[in-house]
């Protein structure tokens, strides 16, 4: 495009710069390029029709927009749907460049044929029979054309030049979506009253100002879609670790290098019926293994063989390993050695092949309780104690598992019973008044109360401990401790000190806490009673009477207890106890809630990797 230029004056001009090849005639032809200013639109589409290509860029209007001011502040605008409103166009890039538009002439074809070297006249044949000439055809006249065209016509095509190119616009990004609007009752109102301009049009829409619900709503599309130009560049590649190999069939196969071994540790449910008595088969053979990994499993075994159940912590406390990374290799050995509870009084420890610690009440001692350790207090224990975050190949305590009620290593978060050595936890654990059945979900052999307490107070110091507020005093939970060891519809009144005037705020927060776990509706299976309403067996014991007044049940539990059940938390398979969530926390690698019965293949099964 020219700004300005009839046609006839550029062939004009053309001829005035085209030089004789007599003058040139032992060198290149050489052209002088007149002095005009030329505009260049890349047009995305293959052109057939250059009226309807141009109605996409706008129409002749738009076009001479751009020739203007030589088309260098101005970018011109393609529209893929002309006349849809609702089309965002395509915005050009505006670049400078500096080419030339040279004009090419070579003699038309006739389509007519003769043999090369031949001096017959021209036949226009098919399958070797003479035709008359066919006008209507139309022979394709693109780039491959012009150049085969001008090697048979050496010396008999013209070439001139038609001017610069200083400017030339093109389309690089990417179009937005569209919304039909074909059949949308609004926008056919706006084509017929808003789009053409005219005010008595305009004063005849109306909108629909009726009130209530309506159907089939008409949904007017926004402005625009995405607002993203360009291609993003996702940069695919194939994973550096995945190799190629043929197999022995000769097909060609991939496999991760860097793939981990398969961890087949197995993980049982509180209420399996048969609990594991072995490894499973399709584990390696022991002395397959590695010599430090068949010690491992040995030492292992031998542990179990003096106390059944151990915590992962404790393990790795009394396996030493010399030169190696205990938390890398112990998901090899425990597989061999044992097998562990997702869930249950019994969650996450070791526990020997062919023990049930469900069948005797000699096991207590090895419940354990998981409390949920937030970064933010292990960053305020460890400035406590003059440091900065934890440093691995530190020197590690040996008796990190135990707790002692006055400092608490965190390199794990779940104790057995038999590893609290604080004394006043320690009384409560003593005591001889067990279930005469084991309670396979939450408390195991401990009353519903005996164990309520223990977490209450131990999850007490432990926030006191990581509060750097020095060591617990056992007087500030003794009114905890005197509460009840079984907490049912008899002796509930006895676990609120809401009314004793010598309690403090936190010994009655404390004791509503205690109140809320011993009385979790989910601790006990579900059972039907006569209305047909749901209730657990704790509700049949309470009665009615559990929810009057004269029992003094905390309103802060009844709550809570109707919003959980409102949301359809109360299943049979949950393990949170309201007000102690920690007891159902995920961690250490394992995949899924810790009731999940979900296989855990690749579980890190590193307790002491918390860092």
């Amino acid at each position: 495009m020219s700004p300005g230029v009839p046609e006839d004056s550029m062939h004009d001009q053309a001829a005035a710069y085209q030089p004789s090849r007599q003058a040139y005639s032992r060198a290149a032809p050489r052209y002088n390029v007149p002095p005009r200013a030329l505009v260049s639109v890349e047009h995305i589409c293959v052109i057939k029709n250059v009226e309807r290509a141009i109605e996409t860029l706008g129409g002749a209007a738009e076009l001479q927009q751009l020739l203007k001011d030589e088309g260098k502040s101005t970018v011109a605008r393609l529209y893929l749907h002309p006349g849809d409103r609702m089309c965002n166009p395509i915005i050009s890039n505006n670049v400078s460049t500096n080419n030339i538009l040279i004009q090419v002439t070579v003699p038309k074809r006739t389509g007519r044929k003769r043999k090369r070297g031949a001096l017959e006249p021209y036949l226009d044949t098919v399958d070797d029979q003479p035709q008359l000439p066919n006008r209507t055809t139309l022979t394709p006249k693109d780039s491959q054309y012009l150049l085969d065209s001008m090697s048979v016509n050496i010396g008999k095509y013209h070439i001139r030049p038609v001017g610069s190119i200083e400017q030339t616009h093109r389309f690089r990004s990417m179009p937005d979506f569209v919304w039909s609007t074909t059949n949308s009752p609004f926008m056919q109102k706006m084509r017929e009253h808003i789009y053409p301009l005219d005010y008595e049009k305009v004063k005849n829409f109306k909108l629909d100002m009726s009130k209530g619900p309506k159907r089939n709503v008409d949904l007017i599309p926004p402005p625009s879609f995405t607002h993203l130009s360009i291609p993003f560049n996702y940069a695919y590649r194939q994973n550096p670790a995945v190799k190629r190999t043929v197999d022995a069939s000769g097909n060609v196969t991939t496999f991760n290098t860097q793939t981990a071994n398969k961890i087949l540790t197995q993980l049982v449910s509180y209420d399996v019926e048969a609990i594991p008595m072995g490894p499973t088969d399709d584990l390696e053979p022991i002395d397959t293994l590695e010599p430090v990994i068949q010690d491992l499993i040995r030492m292992l075994r031998k542990l179990l063989d003096e106390r059944p159940l151990w915590t992962r912590r404790a393990i790795s406390n009394r396996l030493i390993v010399p030169g190696r990374e205990w938390s890398n290799i112990a998901k090899r050995v425990y597989q061999y050695a044992g097998y562990m509870f997702r869930s249950g009084p019994w969650r996450d420890a070791v526990v020997r092949f062919g023990v049930d610690p469900r069948t005797d009440p000699k096991y207590r001692v090895y419940q354990t309780m998981m409390f949920q350790i937030d970064d933010k207090e292990l960053e305020k224990l460890e400035k406590s104690k003059g440091g900065g975050r934890r440093v691995r190949g530190k020197a590690k305590n040996r008796n990190s598992h135990l707790f002692n009620g006055k400092t608490v290593e965190l390199d794990g978060k779940v104790w057995q019973v038999c590893d609290i050595v604080d004394p006043l936890l320690k009384s409560l654990l003593d005591t001889t008044n067990l279930r005469d059945e084991c309670d396979i979900k939450t408390d195991g052999w401990y009353h519903n109360g005996t164990w309520a307490k223990v977490r209450v107070i131990m999850k007490a110091k432990l926030a006191k401990i990581l509060a750097g507020e020095g060591a617990p005093k056992d007087k500030d939970y003794e009114k905890i401790a005197g509460l009840p060891e079984i907490i049912d519809k008899d002796t509930r009144h006895l676990a609120i000190l809401s009314n004793n005037k010598l309690a403090t705020a936190q010994e009655v927060q404390l004791a509503s806490d205690v109140r809320t776990i011993a009385s979790a509706p989910w601790r006990i299976p579900w059972t039907g009673e006569g209305d047909g309403v749901r209730r657990s067996k704790n509700e049949v014991e309470m009665g009615d009477a559990g929810a009057n007044q004269e029992f003094n049940i905390d309103p802060r539990l009844a709550q809570t207890m109707q919003e959980i059940e409102r949301r359809g938390h109360l299943g049979f398979d949950a393990n949170v106890v309201v007000g102690d969530r920690d007891e159902e926390m995920d961690y250490d690698g394992l995949d899924g809630s810790g009731n999940s019965d979900d296989d855990i293949e690749g579980d890190e099964l590193a307790e002491e990797d918390d860092d």
